[in-house]
């Protein structure tokens, strides 16, 4: 068994297997031949060049498809600055012999804590020696790793299509044809803008625009994501539209009437805090902080939704918050 480089190209190495291909069904006679299974990868979506960069190495395996051997796999180093690789297997066997084969290409990202399959795709052959060359196969690779390759369907919701700068979302996604071992993507197509995480976790950071897109496999959706400028009205007017509420939030009156005390305390600290990142002309801290009263607001209590309470104290911090909303030219509901 050897292996090569094929000069200027990838190539999974020109492997001769003599005596070792494991093959269902009866020994077959004749004169020993070759064959080369060749395969040129093409992604199916335009990956960024971030992370093709990122490619340290390839790994190919090639199956038996009748006994669900593994005949060979391999991993070779590849060079990311390429235009194409073509990845090439040669076997030998007899001549009146036919192999029905299964190849799987993975691009791999190590990364210092993993190796992250970035890309996979595969394909079959029925195949027999001949000594003509065999036609280069184009391979769709899909977003991940081969599991990702059973979904038919992703879509992206629950983010809002507007942000204001500083604030945050979650990306949604539901698929068709999920199954374990599968791994969504996310990617900002402009994250000086818009961040986005591992997980679908959206910060806006300036204003602009972008994309974000979810991506799994040979399916993919995207969010047309703005994000906009907080530009705060002077502190006379902000102290003429929520002042008043906020001193009666933050009052001991106010405490008394909630039943938790030490959540009252929580909502009535963060909209002052609110209040004076707002006073202050900090626009993007002060919708940072907008969204953690409003998480206050929403989960107040033992898992009771403080908007279905009655009493002055839900009117009261509703208009605060319409007004600090309002002011920082978030949609409040």
């Amino acid at each position: 068994m050897s292996a090569s480089i094929k000069k200027g190209l990838f190539a999974a190495g020109v492997v001769v297997l003599s005596g070792c291909v494991d093959l269902e069904g009866p020994t077959a006679v004749g004169v020993p031949q070759q064959v080369t299974i060749a395969a040129a990868p093409r992604f199916a979506i335009a990956p960024a060049p971030s992370v093709v960069e990122a490619l340290d190495r390839a790994r190919l395996t090639l199956t038996n498809v009748p006994n669900d051997s593994i005949v060979i796999q391999l991993e070779e180093d590849i060079d990311p600055s390429v235009e194409e690789w073509v990845f090439e297997v040669t076997l030998e066997l007899p001549s009146d012999q036919v192999l029905d084969l299964r190849l799987e290409i993975e691009l791999l990202d190590f990364t210092p804590s993993a190796v992250v399959v970035e890309f996979a795709g595969r394909t079959r052959f029925e195949t027999q020696a001949s000594f003509e060359p065999q036609e280069i196969r184009e391979i769709n690779l899909g977003r991940g790793p081969l599991e990702n390759l059973s979904l038919t369907e992703l879509t992206v919701s629950g983010a809002r299509s507007r942000i204001q700068e500083g604030g945050s979302d979650v990306l949604e996604v539901d698929t068709i044809g999920s199954g374990p071992g599968q791994i969504v993507f996310f990617v900002s197509t402009n994250p000086e803008v818009a961040s986005v995480d591992s997980v679908g976790n959206i910060a806006a950071l300036t204003p602009g625009q972008t994309y974000v897109i979810a991506q799994a496999g040979r399916v993919a959706d995207t969010l047309d994501l703005t994000v906009g400028q907080v530009n705060l009205p002077s502190s006379a007017e902000l102290q003429a539209q929520v002042s008043a509420q906020v001193d009666y939030v933050t009052g001991g009156f106010f405490l008394a009437t909630l039943a938790d005390s030490e959540a009252a305390a929580s909502i009535s600290d963060a909209i002052e805090v609110l209040l004076s990142e707002m006073l202050a002309g900090r626009g993007f801290e002060a919708v940072g902080e907008f969204e953690y009263v409003q998480e206050l607001w929403e989960g107040y209590g033992a898992g009771t939704d403080l908007r279905f309470l009655d009493g002055p104290q839900l009117s009261v911090i509703a208009i605060t918050l319409m007004h600090a909303a309002d002011a920082l030219g978030i949609d409040f509901l």
